[in-house]
């Protein structure tokens, strides 16, 4: 899985639970980020447009190849609010057809 994508840096996050919010998501995977890089990683969760409620799933893009991966390997499958997360390369931003459904957050520490 990690050498199919050798230049992406964007993760796909799943199955998340409707209870997740950005801070969550963020709070997680800056877990695995140096303090140094953790502003320069972005947090992008799905929203349904009329009800504003989380669509289960979002992405995250890592300042380097190497923390998307240590992320692939190390939060597949981790438990959050009673759901196993599901992790996969995602497509780079401009590839992504529901941009204005998807809300930004740069992370700043």
């Amino acid at each position: 899985m990690l050498n199919k994508c050798p230049t992406k840096r964007n993760v796909f996050v799943g199955n998340l639970s409707y209870k997740v919010d950005q801070s969550v998501l963020r709070s997680l995977f800056e877990t695995l980020m140096i303090n140094e890089q953790r502003h320069l990683m972005k947090v992008r969760l799905v929203m349904d447009n009329l009800s504003s409620i989380s669509k289960g799933y979002g992405f995250v893009e890592f300042p380097y190849r190497r923390a998307a991966e240590l992320a692939l390997i190390c939060l597949q499958g981790f438990e959050l609010f009673g759901r196993e997360i599901q992790l996969g390369w995602g497509q780079d931003k401009e590839g992504d057809k529901n941009q204005d459904l998807v809300k930004d957050s740069t992370i700043m520490v």
